[in-house]
């Protein structure tokens, strides 16, 4: 579980578009690779068994991990070149598609008919970031998903959901 959830996390540093394979590839060559190197991967899973692994388990189960970074990023002052007028911070939202098709789906989808009657089923997000002029770098924050159905007549949206998010 851990080297799948390395794994995972080592794609957003790689320019590659087959992260992990070009990590055995370089496992095959050289005797050494990143995913070990940077991320402490043990044993590079394939693909396939990152999501067998990573699927089931819920994003919410990420959120103290994340409050923890940035609970530590505050303490050492690390927010300080994020701040703006009147020593506040600027937080982006934005929605986001994530997954969509008309053939798998599951309790969580959202479900869009389409005009040919078919109905494609989809996971959306509202995806948060904490951002400054002249910051090269944004700091991601927990996401707030769109759920299937809100309570209300009318399916959820990116709006309900980044009200969520503002409230929570």
């Amino acid at each position: 579980m851990e080297d799948a959830a390395l794994s995972a996390f080592a794609v957003f540093f790689s320019h590659s578009p087959s992260f992990l394979d070009s990590q055995v590839r370089m496992q095959q060559q050289l005797g050494r690779n990143n995913a070990a190197s940077l991320f402490g991967v043990h044993e590079i899973p394939c693909d396939n068994q990152i999501r067998n692994l990573l699927d089931p388990v819920l994003p919410e189960t990420l959120y103290p991990v994340m409050a923890e970074m940035g609970d530590t990023l505050y303490q050492q002052g690390d927010l300080a070149g994020f701040r703006s007028i009147n020593d506040t911070l600027r937080i982006t939202l934005d929605g986001t598609d994530f997954f969509s098709s008309e053939k798998i789906s599951c309790a969580r989808c959202r479900e869009t008919r389409l005009k040919n009657g078919r109905v494609l089923h989809r996971h959306m997000a509202v995806t948060p970031v904490l951002v400054a002029p002249g910051q090269a770098n944004a700091l991601p924050l927990p996401p707030e998903f769109v759920q299937p159905q809100d309570g209300q007549d009318k399916q959820d949206c990116e709006w309900a959901a980044s009200a969520r998010w503002l409230a929570r």
